[in-house]
């Protein structure tokens, strides 16, 4: 079981190129806290009575809400983010499946390397061991744009050699970068002329 109160946070920010710490206070003992991204579980704290949790996230223009959810300590590792409340984050899945494949080793997943450029076998995003004929699946990182993406898994045997490439695109709609704060601090401005207002604005 979960529950969503019970602290407060002091204290949010980035502590390397992908990873974020949360401090918080709490009167909770015997519990720990996990930390989620939307409903992506990206850490844990390590025994009662600890007050930070450090999580893997990878920047991006996208905005990624976090909470902070309390458990009990036999419950540290237990995902519960199918059950929290949904939340825009612009994170997709990979899903494939095998049938008579008795020579594969490992998945390659590969892609593009900005929207609509082709797939690039050398641009390897992540790797699937193979186990056997069944359904597989891996979780992509946020993406740093809009656009259609060109994605592929690419099997290969335990000699490195690669077999037929299966492609998929995705299709990730994404809101604009903050709006660009300008010399004055304002982040747009406004003038009037004969009865119409105008504002001025520019994307980071």
């Amino acid at each position: 079981m979960y529950y969503l109160g019970g602290h407060t946070i002091t204290g949010a920010g980035w502590v390397g190129p992908q990873a974020v710490y949360v401090d918080f206070v709490s009167v909770e003992t015997g519990c720990v806290w996990q930390l989620y991204a939307n409903r992506l579980l990206i850490g844990a704290s390590r025994i009662p009575g600890e007050r930070r949790v450090i999580g893997h996230l990878t920047p991006s223009l996208s905005p990624a809400p976090l909470t902070l959810v309390r458990v009990d300590k036999a419950s540290q590792f237990t995902d519960y983010g199918p059950e929290l409340p949904l939340e825009y984050f612009n994170r997709f899945e990979m899903l494939w499946s095998t049938s008579g494949s008795a020579h594969i080793d490992h998945f390659d997943i590969v892609g593009g390397r900005t929207p609509g450029g082709a797939v690039d076998t050398t641009n390897i995003l992540g790797k699937v061991n193979f186990a056997g004929d069944g359904n597989y699946k891996w979780q992509l990182d946020p993406f740093s744009a809009g656009g259609t993406w060109n994605f592929g898994v690419l099997p290969r045997d335990a000699a490195g050699n690669a077999g037929t490439l299966v492609q998929s695109a995705l299709v990730v709609a994404m809101p604009p970068a903050d709006v660009k704060p300008n010399i004055k601090g304002n982040r747009f401005t406004l003038a009037a002329e004969a009865g119409t207002v105008t504002a001025t604005f520019h994307y980071q």
